[in-house]
């Protein structure tokens, strides 16, 4: 189901968005605003960093929090240190030590330390791989290490980070290869472009021993040594994983060996029309395929594990998959078995293992085993999250739990998944957060037209606020930040915070 959010207070620019989610920390500080002026607080709503800044981030990474003042960004730590004063033009949250800033379309890298650590010097800076990472200095590409020395001179026209001791770098208009002492060992010779969404289109990085390359506008393979191993006759081809590379050939998607067999003939891979078509993710192990119109799956070695045959089917889960027979849905095991018959007119996965299924034109609930464990009887239905399921009646979501039993009654015109004990509700086009409880933690909001953009949710076919425009109005808004904490924005252009049980957490009056 798609989790719908509102984003809130979150005024750091497109910077901010771009930052790296899987280090924040939203335990320790709580941002808040006071006279127009942005600080932190601790869970008890006492000041632990003066408001002072004209925005600040929602969240600390690794210790440290991105600041701005006077259109500059900074980082100030939990003691309300400035580690670094506003001066950079652009800035992202720490990861393994290090933030990318930048200063008059200059990059380079801090530490937590408040330490230059790569010179802002340069026009561009792609991440390190191999100990090496490439940047752009006066146009040209080359290389720095790890302490920020260059040990290749920017020399090339264009390049690419280092695999397999290789990188595939441009010059004079040819794609060749160099080491990482920045010797030529495969001379220039390959062609390369850009597609139309500037998707590079050439050599590649060397994966399996093997690189992809174009000549005279067909793609084959290269060895290490810059031998040609499969001859370019592909229209387009992937690097190798497991042994097969996907490519394209005759119009249609087909997997190869290093040795440039074809493992599977050209076929539809379903995957690839909802994704990058570029990618195969293989969930579970499997990938779902095409063929005759009839879907089926292979393994990571390209092997056609179960042939197809359904009309319909979807990815493995907890290694079992919907799969469609004579316009029926029923499930199967990773060796194709039937393991519930087909019966039901949709199906969805199993999840807290149960599975939401439409009988007749209602939905009800089934196990792993195929038994009814909560009768067909709901309009809609969608897979339990925390204990709890919404489902549609009279036009209406409540939740039940995995007994059946409704436990909060059918009243909202929306009621998302349960994420961390809250659910994004909306009643009479005003949304607000429950608890498994049901009860409503924060304030309801009106949905204002234009001041919030709508969304159409896919699947429910509701109307959802998604952003507001501007995060310095004054329209109320609510939203949960994670860790157990919702924002609340009112219409006096307060914020503050309620935990799980619906008590505020506000700023107290300093004790004189």
């Amino acid at each position: 189901m798609k989790r719908i959010s509102i984003l809130l207070v979150m005024a750091l620019s497109i910077v901010l968005l771009s930052c790296q989610q899987s280090h924040k920390d939203y335990s320790i500080l709580l941002p808040i605003k006071v006279d127009d002026k942005w600080g932190y607080m601790d869970t008890n709503g006492h000041i632990v960093i003066e408001a002072q800044f004209d925005d600040a981030s929602n969240y600390f990474s690794e210790g440290l929090a991105i600041i701005k003042n006077k259109d500059k960004y900074g980082f100030v730590n939990t003691k309300g240190e400035i580690v670094f004063k506003p001066q950079f033009d652009v800035a992202e949250n720490f990861a393994n030590g290090v933030a990318y800033v930048g200063i008059n379309d200059k990059y380079g890298y801090v530490n937590t330390k408040g330490k230059i650590v790569i010179p802002i010097q340069y026009e561009d800076i792609i991440g390190f791989s191999e100990g090496l990472s490439l940047v752009k200095l006066n146009g040209k590409y080359g290389y720095i290490n790890t302490k920020g020395k260059i040990v290749i001179e920017p020399r090339f026209e264009d390049a690419h980070s280092f695999s397999e001791g290789l990188a595939c770098v441009k010059i004079n208009g040819k794609w060749g290869y160099i080491n990482t002492k920045g010797k030529v060992v495969i001379q220039p010779q390959f062609e390369g472009e850009e597609d139309l969404i500037g998707y590079f289109q050439g050599p590649s990085a060397f994966s399996e021993g093997l690189a992809c390359a174009i000549i005279n506008g067909k793609w084959g393979y290269i060895n290490t040594k810059g031998e040609i191993v499969i001859e370019p006759q592909f229209d387009w081809a992937d690097i190798f994983s497991n042994g097969i590379a996907l490519i394209w050939h005759d119009r249609n998607l087909g997997l190869i060996n290093t040795k440039g067999d074809f493992v599977l003939y050209p076929c539809d891979f379903l995957n690839l029309e909802a994704t990058d078509w570029f990618y195969l993710d293989f969930p579970e192990g499997f990938e779902r395929i095409r063929i005759d119109n009839k879907i089926g799956y292979i393994n990571t070695k390209g092997e056609i594990v179960i042939q197809p045959q359904f009309e319909d089917a979807w990815d493995f889960s907890a290694g079992i998959a919907c799969a469609k027979i004579n316009d029926k849905w029923g499930y199967i095991n990773t060796k194709g078995e039937m393991l519930i018959q087909p019966q039901f007119d949709q199906a969805s996965d199993f999840s807290e293992g149960l599975a939401c299924v439409e009988i007749n034109g209602k939905w009800g609930y089934i196990n792993t085993q195929g038994e009814v464990v909560i009768q067909a009887q709901f309009e809609d239905a969608w897979n339990f999250s925390e204990g709890l399921a919404c489902v549609l009646m009279n036009d209406k979501c409540g939740y039940i739990n995995t007994k059946g039993e409704v436990v909060i009654p059918a009243q909202y015109d929306f009621a998302d998944d349960f994420s961390e004990g809250f659910a994004l509700t909306i009643i009479n086009e005003k949304y607000g957060y429950i608890n498994t409880q049901g009860n409503l933690i924060s304030p309801q909001f009106k949905l204002n037209e234009p001041n919030v953009t709508a969304f159409l949710h896919s699947k429910r076919g509701k109307v959802l606020p998604w952003e507001y425009d501007s995060h310095w109005d004054t329209n109320e808004s609510a939203g949960n930040i994670g860790n157990g904490f919702i924002q609340v924005h009112d219409k006096n252009d307060n914020y503050y915070y309620l935990n799980k049980e619906g008590k505020m957490i506000s700023l107290k009056p300093k004790q004189k």
